[in-house]
């Protein structure tokens, strides 16, 4: 049996695929971040809320607010972190993946997301 190149790494089966791509209705980041935000973290009057807040800021200065969902991969939001806080540490980056995972699980409950894609990004150590 012959193998072929996987052109999407990481992504292991056609179903997969289609479920990262084609969730259903189709959000950008920004109106997942917004919809997120007027749902559950404007509720939050701790220090937790102010972290919602602060890192989807710092992530949408990064990505911008009109790149649909299914478009995001795990990189870009690694790579994104990486970039929004430069010089990051491991910490620091899981506890930016920590508080943004529950935006993904929004959205997939949602049908706005497939999967969650902080799944597909591993905590640093």
């Amino acid at each position: 049996m012959m193998r072929h190149k996987q052109a999407w790494p990481g992504v292991q089966k056609l179903e997969e695929f289609l479920a990262l791509h084609h969730a259903g209705e189709t959000k950008t980041l920004g109106e997942v971040f917004d919809a997120h935000w007027k749902e559950k973290g404007s509720k939050r009057r701790d220090e937790y809320g102010k972290d919602i807040r602060n890192f989807t800021e710092k992530v949408r200065g990064v990505l911008g607010d009109n790149i649909p969902l299914p478009e995001i991969t795990g990189d870009m939001l690694s790579d994104a972190i990486d970039e929004a806080w430069q010089n990051v540490m491991n910490n620091q980056f899981n506890k930016v993946r920590r508080t943004l995972r529950p935006i993904w699980t929004f959205a997939k409950q949602r049908g706005w997301a497939g999967v969650n894609i902080f799944d597909r990004i591993p905590t640093r150590e």
